[in-house]
């Protein structure tokens, strides 16, 4: 049977004002104004926009990927305005983003990240945010149009994140599901082929979704 991803996407909307996601949602709308604001250049990433384009039924925090000019005064949002206690920073030796904090305020997780780098397979994948990768979600029952990660930069990514943590290859396989239905963009995909070396990470990446004829 043949997935209707918008369909999930609006079910997981109205889902959102359950009150599991009170805290959450709130927590959301306010990011969202402030940064708003403040004019940052952000989007949200994995799982929440997974959710939000019905690819999964739930998640557990917000990972916020921000413009490498705009990182420091979204921190400073973080902790003077929404109140949110700064827990730790810096990367682990797989993810070594340019700038990482971590945070959290009413037991919600806030991820803020600038230059997000993976090393991972002896390769190492680099995004930033541009404009080409932000897209804006706008739905009926939420009050705010809320920008998220293309899937393109998300599924190298994940592809990436899985030589790190293996259980991330679900998430990679349900976008490359995504795909199938729904055709990625080739040129998102291939500005990050890093090299013409067919080894490479990267390309393995992007001839994965290619070989399938997802373009087709």
């Amino acid at each position: 049977m043949k997935k209707d991803y918008r369909s999930q996407a609006n079910d997981n909307v109205l889902a959102f004002y359950d009150a599991e996601y009170s805290p959450r949602r709130e927590l959301l709308y306010r990011i969202v104004m402030e940064f708003e604001k403040a004019e940052i250049t952000w989007a949200v990433g994995c799982s929440f926009s997974l959710f939000l384009r019905g690819i999964v039924d739930d998640f557990h925090d917000f990972d916020i990927l921000v413009a490498n000019e705009d990182v420091e005064e979204a921190k400073r949002i973080m902790k003077d305005v929404i109140g949110a206690n700064l827990v730790a920073v810096g990367g682990n030796g797989f993810c070594n983003s340019d700038d990482y904090s971590h945070w959290q305020i009413n037991n919600c997780d806030i991820d803020v990240i600038s230059g997000f780098r993976v090393d991972t397979f002896g390769n190492s994948l680099y995004v930033s945010i541009r404009p080409e990768i932000i897209e804006v979600l706008d739905f009926e029952y939420l009050p705010y149009k809320i920008p998220v990660i293309c899937l393109e930069p998300l599924y190298c990514l994940y592809s990436m994140m899985e030589g790190w943590q293996h259980k991330r290859r679900y998430k990679k396989l349900l976008i490359e599901e995504y795909f199938s239905a729904n055709k990625p963009i080739k040129q998102l995909l291939e500005y990050y082929l890093t090299s013409s070396d067919e080894s490479s990470v990267a390309t393995w990446i992007v001839r994965r979704v290619v070989d399938n004829d997802y373009f087709q």
